[in-house]
């Protein structure tokens, strides 16, 4: 009789190669995006040095692209992600070929270590993307005026810096009492406390900002109407663009990349405009408030 739980352990080593796979492969699609972002928008800078004045470059270039704080967030959930999955994956896989535990092969400190790198990446990942949707929640909340609080570079560093910070205290706090290696999968109370604090909490955060910010989107929708014109002054062709999918949009991870997709082709077929004709655009942004 084949043995069930060796069955079960193969595929939960399956699960966790697989994981890693994908994990990587989404890893490498972000981690190029922001370098190609980065060396794009050098090569804009560059390309409008000729301008003497620089009011005359086109202030709506640098919105085709995700912002600052938003790029910096993107990146910790992308490498804590990697980090727990690779952990977790390798873990898994030597479970899959021997059997064994591989927490148990090498000693309790390894087991400590392995368990203490896994934990700190998964609590970095769920709670910067719960970060990431309450500041998209305080920016709706407190308009343009104060938008540079939340967005601003020193401001960023400050809350991934404190995040990352805590993380590691809380965790390396936690671990550092009791025998948790010979006890972890009879203590109760460190698998409650670590799932209510490092994924379910993060997780109800990031559900309650998503569903208050798609209320405040369709309040705005109701209350306003929102056009955007691209206007040529030489056919003043006008090229409408609805925002109404937006409102949906903000319950999802894929979101981000929805969002990264619309505003990346539409920053590619813009910036391959012949420049002189490029100037001349202006966009028309009409609130009428009822």
């Amino acid at each position: 009789m084949y043995d069930l739980s060796k069955f079960c352990g193969n595929i939960l080593g399956l699960t966790g190669f697989i994981a890693v796979l994908q994990n990587v492969f989404v890893s490498s699609i972000w981690i190029v995006y922001l370098f190609s972002w980065h060396i794009n928008r050098s090569n804009n800078l560059s390309n409008n040095q000729d301008v003497a004045n620089k009011e005359e470059l086109d202030p709506e270039l640098s919105k085709y692209s995700l912002r600052f704080s938003t790029k910096v967030k993107i990146f910790i959930i992308v490498i804590s992600s990697l980090a727990v999955h690779l952990s977790e994956g390798i873990r898994m896989s030597y479970l899959l070929i021997s059997g064994i535990d591989i927490r148990n092969v090498y000693g309790k400190y390894f087991c400590r270590f392995h368990t203490f790198v896994h934990c700190v990446a998964s609590c970095t990942s769920t709670w910067t993307f719960a970060l990431l949707w309450l500041n998209k929640l305080f920016s709706l909340l407190v308009g343009w005026r104060y938008f540079w609080i939340v967005n601003s570079k020193i401001t960023t560093f400050i809350q991934t810096s404190m995040l990352i910070i805590i993380n590691i205290l809380a965790n390396y706090i936690f671990w550092s009492s009791g025998e948790f290696c010979n006890k972890y999968y009879y203590n109760k109370d460190f698998i409650y406390t670590w799932f209510i604090l490092g994924l379910f909490l993060p997780k109800i955060i990031s559900i309650i900002s998503s569903i208050l910010i798609i209320r405040i989107y369709n309040k705005h929708e109701s209350e306003m109407n929102i056009s955007y014109a691209l206007i040529t002054s030489s056919d003043m062709e006008v090229i409408n663009i609805t925002t109404r999918y937006m409102n949906r949009m903000y319950a999802v991870k894929l979101t981000l990349i929805l969002e990264f997709r619309h505003q990346y082709t539409d920053a590619v077929d813009e910036s391959q405009t012949d420049r002189n004709t490029r100037r001349r655009f202006h966009l028309s942004i009409t609130i009428q408030l009822k």
